[in-house]
């Protein structure tokens, strides 16, 4: 008994796959079509009988040219899918570049950024050279008035030097012609 309840269920669904596999295939416009039809049609080509690799026979038979079939249900489910798979990559396609684009204008902004910290940067550099320029003017100026005041000071004191030592010449002149008068006498 248990025996014909799972014959039974094998055979309703095997009856089932054959259906669906049926639906799946919608017949195009070059099927059951003969030789001389099938070449007189442009959308059709004829495929000589072959014998597979497993060894089992196909006759001969008229296909639809590739993207030839009649509208949107001649083509199969997997050619659908693959329709699907195309439009889903195009969309994560064009989410990539939206992405990227996205990257390419943060990477602008952050560059331009950077230039404009650049540009500050060399604008205080350039205020720090002037500073420095001025700073070093200053003690050149500085550097030369200690230079003028060192020369006015030694020369002042070369001077009371000089006139301190005329005034000891003519001191011990005076002295000396005080002594030669003194001896005179």
């Amino acid at each position: 008994m248990k025996l014909k309840i799972q014959t039974i269920i094998t055979l309703v669904g095997f009856v089932f796959g054959l259906a669906a596999t049926r639906t799946i295939q919608a017949d195009s416009q070059c099927t059951n079509l003969s030789q001389s039809q099938c070449e007189k049609n442009d959308d059709c080509t004829w495929v000589n009988g072959y014998t597979t690799q497993a060894g089992v026979k196909v006759d001969s038979y008229c296909r639809a040219k590739p993207g030839k079939a009649n509208d949107q249900g001649d083509r199969d489910r997997r050619d659908r899918d693959k329709d699907k798979n195309r439009d889903k990559d195009k969309d994560k396609n064009r989410d990539k570049d939206k992405d990227k684009n996205k990257d390419k204008d943060k990477d602008k902004r952050d560059k331009d950024k950077d230039k404009d910290r650049n540009k500050d940067k060399d604008k205080n550099r350039d205020k720090d050279k002037d500073k420095n320029k001025d700073k070093d003017k200053d003690k050149d100026k500085r550097d030369k008035d200690k230079e003028k005041r060192d020369k006015e000071k030694k020369d002042k004191e070369k001077k009371d030097k000089e006139r301190k030592d005329k005034e000891k010449r003519d001191k011990e002149k005076k002295d000396k012609d005080k002594k030669d008068k003194d001896k005179n006498k």
